[in-house]
C-alpha cells in the first residue's frame, strides 16, 4: 500500500469513486467502510455499480488494496476474481451504535470515524449525545479509539473517565442558530440606525432649505423696503 500518511473521515469515502491502478477502469463508488470495532482497525469496504440488482455489479476490497487516497477517487490494485477479497463476517460496516459508558450510563450514538490513510487503523470515533434531536442540538463529539473497550453489533462500551469532558467536533445546530439570529439582530439593529441617520439627515437637510428660504425672503423684504425708500424719499 503506498497511500500517503493522513488522515480522513470515514464519511467523506462514502461515494467516492473508485479506480483500478493499473488499467484505470472504474470499479463503482464506495458504499461501505468495514471496521473491526474491537480492534479498531479497518477491514475493507464495497463499492456498487450501475443499477442493482439488474446490471450491477458489487464488489469488495481490502484496505491493503488501496494504492493512493485521492481527492476525488481512491485507486486499488484489484485481485484476479479466483482471489477476490471477501469480507469478514466480523465487519461492521453500519454507523448508529448506542455508546454507553463502564459505568453503565448511555453517552450518545456513533455516527463516524477518522481513519489513517496508511494502516486503516481507527484514530477517533464521533458520536452526538443521543439519538433525538437533543444530540443534533448540542453537536458531535470526538473521542479517542483507545477509549472503547468493548463492542457489539448494536452497542459499544467506553471508558467514562474518557468521555466525560469530550471536545467538539463540529458546531451543533443550536450553536448555528443562535449565530445566525445573532447576525439577524445585528443587520436589524443596523437598519435601523441607518434609517434613523437617514431621518436626522432629512430633518437637518429640511430645516436647512426651510432657513434658507426664510433667508432669502427676509432678503426680498429688505430689498422691497429699500426699494420703496428710494422711490418715496
Amino acid at each position: 500500500m503506498n497511500a500517503k500518511k493522513g488522515i480522513i473521515k470515514r464519511s467523506d469515502l462514502i461515494g467516492r469513486l473508485v479506480l483500478d491502478r493499473q488499467t484505470v477502469e472504474k470499479l463503482g463508488d464506495i458504499e461501505e467502510i468495514a471496521v473491526d470495532l474491537n480492534s479498531n482497525q479497518v477491514i475493507g469496504f464495497t463499492t456498487k455499480s450501475g443499477m442493482l440488482p439488474v446490471g450491477g455489479k458489487k464488489r469488495a476490497f481490502s484496505w491493503q488494496q488501496i494504492d493512493t487516497i485521492g481527492v476525488d477517487a481512491v485507486l486499488v490494485n484489484k485481485s484476479t476474481d479466483e482471489d477476490e477479497f471477501l469480507l469478514p463476517e466480523n465487519a461492521d460496516s453500519s454507523m448508529g451504535h448506542e455508546v454507553w459508558t463502564d459505568a453503565g450510563k448511555k453517552v450518545g450514538v456513533l455516527v463516524d470515524y477518522l481513519i489513517k490513510n496508511d494502516t486503516g487503523t481507527v484514530t477517533n470515533y464521533l458520536f452526538k449525545t443521543d439519538g433525538g434531536l437533543r444530540g443534533i442540538l448540542q453537536g458531535i463529539y470526538i473521542m479517542p479509539a483507545s477509549a472503547m473497550t468493548s463492542a457489539g453489533s448494536k452497542r459499544v462500551i467506553v471508558s467514562e473517565s474518557m468521555v466525560e469532558n469530550p471536545p467538539q467536533y463540529t458546531e451543533g445546530l443550536d450553536q448555528k442558530i443562535r449565530q445566525a439570529a445573532g447576525f439577524l439582530q445585528y443587520d436589524f439593529e443596523q437598519t435601523l440606525s441607518d434609517l434613523e441617520g437617514l431621518k436626522k439627515y432629512a430633518q437637518e437637510l429640511g430645516k436647512s432649505s426651510s432657513d434658507s428660504a426664510e433667508n432669502n425672503l427676509d432678503k426680498e423684504d429688505t430689498k422691497s423696503s429699500d426699494t420703496a425708500d428710494a422711490e418715496n424719499p
